[in-house]
C-alpha cells in the first residue's frame, strides 16, 4: 500500500502549521502570517520601489490574492501605496513608520519558527533541503 503522507501532502500541512504558528505569534500586531510575509519581504527591499506585480512574483499568488493582502494591510495603516512615476500601470507598496516599527518582531517569528521547523537537522541536510526545495518550487513554474 503506498504511504498517504505523499510529499505534497506533507508539505501542504507543514505550511499549514507554519501560517498557524506565524499568525498566533502575530497577534498583537494584528496581522496574518500572508500579511507577515508581505511586510517581511517589503522590509527586506526597504529604499526600494516594489509594485503590488513584485509581490504577486514574489509569494507566487495571483494578481487578485495580492490585491486583497496589500489592500488589507493598506487600511490597517501597515502600509501605502501609489502609482509608480515611471509606468503609471504598476502600484508600488511602501512600509509605513508604524510598520517598520514590528519588523523587530516579525523576523523574530519567523525565527522561532524556522528553528522549531529545522529542530535537529543539521546544517548539511538544511541545505540540501533548501536546495530540493527549489528545484520543487522551479518544477512548477
Amino acid at each position: 500500500m503506498a504511504d498517504p503522507f505523499t510529499i505534497s501532502f506533507l508539505m501542504k500541512m507543514i505550511t499549514d502549521r507554519v501560517d498557524m504558528m506565524l499568525t498566533r505569534g502575530l497577534t498583537l500586531e494584528r496581522v496574518t502570517a500572508s500579511q507577515g510575509r508581505v511586510l517581511a519581504y517589503l522590509m527586506s527591499r526597504d529604499g526600494e520601489n516594489v509594485s503590488q506585480r513584485d509581490i504577486e512574483r514574489h509569494l507566487g499568488v495571483s494578481h487578485t490574492t495580492a490585491k486583497g493582502i496589500v489592500q488589507r494591510l493598506e487600511q490597517k495603516g501597515w502600509v501605502t501605496t501609489a502609482f509608480d512615476s515611471e509606468d503609471g500601470r504598476l502600484k508600488n507598496v511602501y512600509l509605513t513608520d508604524m510598520s517598520r516599527g514590528v519588523h523587530e518582531s516579525i523576523c523574530q517569528q519567523i525565527g522561532v519558527i524556522e528553528n522549531t521547523l529545522l529542530d535537529g537537522v543539521p546544517e548539511e541536510s538544511r541545505s540540501m533541503l533548501r536546495d530540493l526545495l527549489r528545484r520543487m518550487y522551479d518544477n512548477l513554474k
